[in-house]
């Protein structure tokens, strides 16, 4: 069990440090959903003692970007190759809510020549959401007449249980389409894992789902496709986690979701690994708009372990010392994400 806690700012950081944390993700300015930290805090963090991960992101809002929040990026992630920081933290969507496959690649190129791992952040429960949108309502559950009243995103609506209340993370109101919330939290400020504004999708998952779901095999073979087809893009990125609230507006109520995308990144692992035959689950990668190549090893840089064991989901958004064992018992993953230090209790 790895936890990571997500810091806003230096002084959290070392909080967490002196609590025990193995990894940390470091960001800033969660008023408006997270931000890249300033470098005196990288500089700085690099040296505690622990692995860091830092959120490379230039403002608040959506996951589109313009030329020059690009430059900024590029420069940010090359800032924290140079400081020697153990990873970033990215995402890139099109104006489509779809994964920016080119301009990933063109992050993830830069920050491999500097040895550094990389995590793709909550864009791609926008992009989930995105995808889910687009199913049609009696195709969502694999019972028909379980999904008469059913909107294409309301198999993350579960009824709270009576054991595990919902956290004051997971509001009703707002959707999962961005990466971070603001709700303190005793000792270190919340991680961005709140979504700042409406998704396509939450106004339909305002009313209770009235199927609990238990397990990844009661999606149904559209729904399962949608995640597919979005979980491809990334995995071809070769990145070493994927950090999801399984497209929901917090974990638990996406721990279903999250056990189908681990188990699509175990089948992407088998496809991939040594002597592996070419399998369906194989997309060739998207052509990069920038003239990179569809996997940085082919420019001699070191391959993401991803592409030998296949990147893991790492399970983030509302995440609890409460609910933290009923999202891994659901799911079956081994990594947490969030900002409550009691969490580390778990590991």
């Amino acid at each position: 069990m790895i936890i990571e806690i997500c810091c806003d700012g230096i002084e959290a950081a070392k909080k967490a440090v002196e609590a025990g944390v193995k990894r940390i993700e470091l960001c800033s300015d969660l008023s408006i959903g997270g931000i890249t930290p300033p470098y005196s805090e990288i500089d700085v963090a690099a040296k505690l003692g622990t692995a860091v991960n830092v959120l490379v992101r230039p403002r608040g809002g959506d996951f589109v970007y313009n030329e020059a929040e690009i430059e900024k990026m590029l420069r940010e992630i090359a800032y924290c190759g140079g400081a020697g920081v153990n990873g970033v933290v990215i995402g890139a969507l099109t104006p489509e809510g779809k994964i920016d496959v080119p301009l990933c690649h063109e992050f993830i190129y830069l920050a491999r020549s500097y040895g550094l791992e990389i995590t793709f952040h909550r864009a791609i429960d926008e992009a989930i959401a995105n995808a889910l949108s687009l199913v049609p309502v009696t195709e969502t559950l694999q019972s028909p007449e379980s999904s008469q009243h059913i909107g294409p995103c309301s198999i993350h609506s579960l009824a709270p249980d009576a054991e595990i209340p919902q956290s004051p993370e997971s509001t009703q109101h707002i959707g999962p389409c961005s990466i971070y919330s603001s709700a303190p939290d005793a000792g270190i400020p919340q991680s961005p894992e709140s979504p700042q504004h409406m998704d396509p999708c939450s106004t339909l998952s305002l009313a209770p789902d009235p199927k609990n779901l238990q397990s990844p095999e009661e999606l149904s073979p559209a729904v399962l496709g949608a995640i597919k087809e979005v979980l491809e893009d990334v995995f071809d990125l070769g990145v070493e986690r994927i950090l999801s609230s399984g497209g929901a507006p917090d974990a638990y109520a996406g721990r279903v979701v999250l056990g189908a995308m681990r188990r699509f990144a175990e089948e992407w692992a088998a496809a991939h690994s040594p002597g592996a035959s070419p399998s369906a689950f194989c997309l060739p990668a998207s052509p990069s708009a920038f003239g990179l190549p569809a996997s940085p090893s082919a420019f001699g840089l070191p391959a993401s372990p991803a592409t030998s064991r296949g990147p893991i989901i790492m399970a983030g958004g509302g995440v609890t010392p409460q609910n933290a064992p009923l999202i891994l018992d659901a799911s079956g993953l081994s990594e947490l994400h969030g900002s409550r230090l009691s969490l580390l209790s778990l590991q």
